[in-house]
């Protein structure tokens, strides 16, 4: 079986407060409250592995505070290499409001607080790269790490595994010094597009146009999510869209992330599969903003995939 390695950098500890009406600048009184182990790397490899896939997870340990994220990878099975960094996992709060069907996020700042921690993180990836059949680069960098830390993980994973595809999920100066490796694969959102590209893309013909531009540049496969107009996945040989599936919204974080994992688990098997791999991508991410994990069987029959932009 091959191996996807992903990097997280940036784990963390969400907590969902669930509202029945968000009062912006009066009292809140929650309904409920849920507190789990995220990140976007611990959300890809979760799902991955419940999808089938062999995953392996580089992060960082903290001192103090990661007790839900090794209890989350050791409940399911999934092995880690754990960086030792000083301080505490960061809490970020997510306060959705029920009426409205939105999530206002508090994202705490991620710092490692070791000088030492890019290179431990480029030794690991190196050496982790060789067994890869995929490498996972996701998520904002710490503010510690230089911007092209991602830069410098794709090109120590090149010299050490040339067959070893990546990935790269980020947003920002990271995306765009990324693009210098010329990944196999990226995910941004229509907001990370733009900031990219510089300007905005209203409508799904001006993503596609800057898609194609980015794979002329080099990169292998742009996917990008449109929210509740669908997504879009771009090759040098395809643009397929697809429409998003209404559902009732118990939450939208980790969407993106469930988004890349079920594209993956398809790609890692038969790389030319786009079709099959951004309808699995999607049905997982359906089933995770209703609520569903990965019980993606429900929604797969309801994808509706479009060749082109007609």
């Amino acid at each position: 079986m091959t191996m996807i390695t992903v990097v997280g950098l940036t784990p963390c500890l969400d907590r969902t407060l669930r509202l029945e009406r968000l009062a912006v600048g009066g009292t809140n009184r929650p309904l409920r409250c849920d507190d789990a182990a995220g990140g976007k790397g611990l959300n890809v490899s979760l799902l991955l592995k419940a999808l089938g896939c062999a995953v392996h997870l580089i992060t960082p340990s903290f001192a103090s505070g990661m007790e839900p994220v090794l209890k989350a990878l050791e409940e399911a099975d999934v092995p880690c290499s754990a960086i030792p960094v000083p301080g505490a996992l960061r809490v970020n709060m997510k306060l959705m409001d029920l009426s409205a069907s939105t999530v206002t996020e508090i994202n705490m700042p991620s710092v490692l607080g070791s000088a030492q921690a890019p290179q431990a993180f480029l030794d690991a990836i190196a050496a982790q790269a060789r067994t890869s059949s995929w490498l996972v680069l996701t998520g904002s960098l710490p503010r510690d790490f230089p911007p092209d830390f991602y830069a410098r993980a794709i090109a120590a994973a090149r010299a050490e595994a040339p067959a070893c595809r990546i990935l790269l999920d980020t947003e920002g100066e990271p995306l765009r010094l990324g693009l210098a490796g010329k990944p196999d694969m990226i995910k941004p959102n229509r907001h990370e597009l733009e900031l990219l590209c510089g300007h905005p893309l209203p409508t799904r013909a001006d993503i596609a146009g800057e898609a194609i531009r980015l794979i002329r540049d080099g990169v292998g496969i742009v996917l990008v999510s449109m929210d509740v107009e669908g997504s879009l996945l771009a090759s040098g040989n395809e643009l397929l869209c697809a429409e998003a599936v209404p559902v009732h919204v118990f939450t939208t974080v980790g969407a993106g992330d469930s988004l890349v994992a079920g594209c993956l688990s398809v790609l890692d098997a038969q790389p030319q599969a786009l079709e099959a791999a951004l309808r699995t991508g999607v049905a997982c991410a359906t089933a995770h903003v209703a609520g569903h994990g990965a019980q993606t069987d429900v929604y797969l029959p309801r994808i509706r995939i479009r060749s082109g932009l007609e």
